[in-house]
């Protein structure tokens, strides 16, 4: 299985995971039950359908259920993938109870996939990144909640540029973080330009935080900023590769 389609399998099995319990599902990406009627049928009349695409082991029932597994998967006796190896091997474990919950902790990372074969871990809430906080303080700006974004582009096809990553609640509010460089053009303006130094300050952070991706072989951390957290959250929907590609993500345990 490439890492396109494992990111793929993935991303459908935390977007169901979602749906299952309630959580926020994307309507430009719905498909109603009608619609796949009227698909499969113009494929059968086609002649177009194959039923194994991928030339996986299939049981008797002509099913497609093999699941071709990596070093340092791990697999419930369910069958269920539930942990895989992220980076340079940090071995890391989805908390699927927690995503059922629709009552994740702050703090809590995510774990997501580009469809074009990238990964990343969202770490939800760190400690303020000192250079940002006190420009923050020093231009009077609304206290943020920053946090980080661990890409691994290395065996990706795109750049992975994180255009924004959207938090929601049980009452279904968003709260959407972008990247820092945004923050300490703010905050510049709020300073103003009779100060020289200062306002060159800001354009030396925004300049900083810009393009903070990763392109095809890199890796990168990301640093972004946004409201304060909820006290719970139900869901964390991350567009890796601008506005037109949403990821839902996975909460990891501990």
């Amino acid at each position: 299985m490439t890492r396109t389609a494992r990111a793929a399998a993935i991303a459908a099995a935390a977007t169901l995971l979602l749906a299952a319990c309630g959580g926020t599902s994307d309507p430009a990406t719905e498909t109603t039950a009608a619609d796949a009627e009227v698909e499969v049928s113009a494929e059968e009349e086609s002649g177009a359908v194959d039923e194994n695409p991928e030339g996986a082991p299939m049981d008797d029932g002509g099913d497609d259920t093999a699941f071709e597994t990596e070093a340092g998967d791990v697999v419930d006796d369910d069958g269920n993938l539930v942990g895989i190896e992220f980076g340079d091997g940090e071995q890391i474990e989805f908390d699927l109870d927690a995503a059922a919950s629709g009552a994740i902790a702050p703090g809590t990372r995510f774990y997501g996939a580009s469809e074009a074969g990238g990964e990343f871990i969202i770490s939800t809430q760190i400690d303020p990144v000192e250079d940002l906080e006190a420009y923050r303080e020093k231009a009077g700006g609304d206290p943020v909640n920053y946090m980080s974004a661990d890409i691994d582009n290395r065996e990706g096809a795109e750049n992975i540029n994180m255009y924004q990553i959207a938090v929601y609640d049980p009452a279904g509010n968003e709260y959407v973080y972008t990247s820092a460089d945004e923050a300490a053009d703010e905050w510049r303006d709020l300073l103003g330009s009779d100060d020289v130094d200062t306002y060159n300050e800001g354009i030396d952070l925004s300049n900083k935080y810009l393009n903070q991706g990763a392109s095809p072989h890199q890796r990168s951390t990301m640093i972004l900023t946004g409201p304060e957290l909820p006290a719970e959250i139900t869901a964390v929907i991350a567009m890796p590769r601008g506005a037109f590609e949403s990821a839902t993500t996975v909460p990891l345990k501990d």
